[in-house]
């Protein structure tokens, strides 16, 4: 790893400790851990909304597992767990019902993939596999 990406890192990571992640802090967490995903992000209608953002990074994520690109995917969900652990009430929520349900839309056929997710990821899986959330 270069030494301005983990600089990069090291600041995410600090921010990502330092509080609540808000839904304006989600834009510059995803362009700067997914810089593929920048013309992407750079597309979505509204970049102030959180849901439309997480929609993004679940396509962008769904993109990667139909790529069977599973090291790219197992960061995507590093990051994902990130936010569900670090955000607010409302960035929560769009990982847990945006990211979470649009990716097991694809994963929910792929052991592989589904296995790629951290815990509290998978606890989330596992609560909307058994109330039908999808």
């Amino acid at each position: 790893m270069s030494p301005s990406a983990k600089l990069i890192k090291t600041k995410t990571d600090l921010l990502l400790r330092s509080h609540a992640m808000a839904e304006n802090e989600v834009l510059e967490l995803l362009g700067t851990e997914f810089p593929a995903m920048n013309q992407s992000l750079e597309k979505v209608p509204d970049p102030h909304n959180v849901y439309r953002l997480v929609q993004c990074f679940a396509d962008h994520t769904k993109m990667l597992i139909r790529g069977h690109r599973l090291a790219e995917v197992k960061r995507c969900f590093v990051v994902a767990d990130k936010i569900l652990a670090q955000g607010n009430s409302v960035v929560q929520n769009a990982i847990e019902n945006v990211f979470l349900f649009s990716v097991s839309s694809v994963a929910a056929f792929n052991d592989e993939v589904r296995k790629l997710l951290p815990q509290a990821l998978k606890t989330e899986y596992r609560k909307q596999i058994n109330t039908g959330g999808i």
